[in-house]
Parts: C-alpha cells; sequence; structure tokens
C-alpha cells in the first residue's frame, strides 16, 4: 500500500505502508496544502499519478513511481507538468474519476479539469 502526504514545511512525501519507509520526497517553493493519488485502473501504485496543490497557482503532476514530474494533456492542450488555475492559490485537489481532477482555490471558486 501506498500513500502520499504533503506538509506545511513544503514537503510532498510518498510512502510504502507495508515497509513503513519513505520512497520519494519533493521539496516545493510553497506549502503543500493537498495532495491526490490519482484514479487508476491497475489497482497498481507504480501507475498511479500524484497531484500536488502547493498553494500557488498551478497543480502538479507527478509519476509515483519515481515521482518525476510529467507531462500531460488537458482541454487546453498539453501542458508541461502543471494546470495553471487563475490568479488565486490552488489549495484543494482530488481525483474523481480516472480522468476527472478537481480543484478548489483560496477565493472559494471549484473547478472540473478534463484531464
Amino acid at each position: 500500500r501506498t500513500i502520499v502526504t504533503g506538509s506545511i514545511d513544503t514537503t510532498c512525501v510518498l510512502w510504502d505502508l507495508r515497509m513503513g519507509r519513505e520512497l520519494h520526497r519533493l521539496k516545493f517553493g510553497n506549502t503543500v496544502g493537498s495532495v491526490q493519488l490519482g484514479q487508476n485502473t491497475a489497482r497498481s501504485a507504480h501507475a498511479a499519478q500524484v497531484w500536488v496543490a502547493a498553494r500557488d497557482r498551478s497543480i502538479y503532476k507527478y509519476l509515483a513511481s519515481s515521482m518525476q514530474q510529467i507531462e500531460y494533456a488537458t482541454d487546453f492542450g498539453v501542458v508541461n507538468a502543471r494546470l495553471e488555475g487563475g490568479e488565486a492559490r490552488v489549495t484543494r485537489v482530488q481525483c474523481v474519476e480516472s480522468d476527472v481532477l478537481l480543484s478548489g482555490d483560496d477565493e472559494g471558486v471549484v473547478k472540473m479539469w478534463n484531464i
């Protein structure tokens, strides 16, 4: 089992619960307000994505197996590993389906992204 955590110390950590150890650690420029393991149909942690809201204007996507930032397609074309959400800081992310991501910002706006 794998989980991901985010912290006010600006880190995002991917954990292996069976082994009780840290797999990967990322450092951001801001508090990590929300993290989410992406839905996947393979039910494998190695196939999962990690979505991060680091209290800036972007949403970041990483491959869980390596924690490398990856490009992905959105409704607006291919984005280099982040969604530009607007002027407000993104504070929450939530995967609701394998191809839908919700984000919330500090102005109370919720957006639905086709990922």
